[in-house]
């Protein structure tokens, strides 16, 4: 479920958004939301050495190298997309729970 709210970013981040948005075809929010799923599988995996996942930086670079090529599959791009967000929304379960048991540990 999708729910608004307001994020203040610097000029920088909004240009390199948008740089994506353009590139991939995809919109603003949806740049957003998969930068900050990779970023929270990439905690995950350096605060709980038992969480794996597949190696999105990897497997970004091949599906932006496929993607920049003519046959630019939106299909592969949006199937990565939704990789991300599953593992992103499973790492961030897994990363809840830790936090609340170090919480109580305290």
């Amino acid at each position: 479920m999708l729910k608004r709210k307001q994020v203040l970013l610097e000029n920088w981040m909004i240009d390199y958004l948008k740089e994506i948005t353009k590139t991939y075809e995809i919109s603003f929010s949806e740049s957003i939301r998969l930068l900050v799923s990779l970023q929270i599988v990439e905690i995950a995996k350096a605060t709980n050495k038992n969480f794996k996942t597949k190696d999105f930086i990897k497997k970004i670079s091949n599906v932006t190298e496929d993607y920049a090529k003519k046959d630019q599959c939106p299909e592969k791009l949006h199937n990565f997309i939704s990789e991300v967000y599953f593992e992103g929304r499973k790492a961030a379960e897994i990363r809840t729970k830790q936090l609340k048991t170090l919480k109580k540990a305290k």
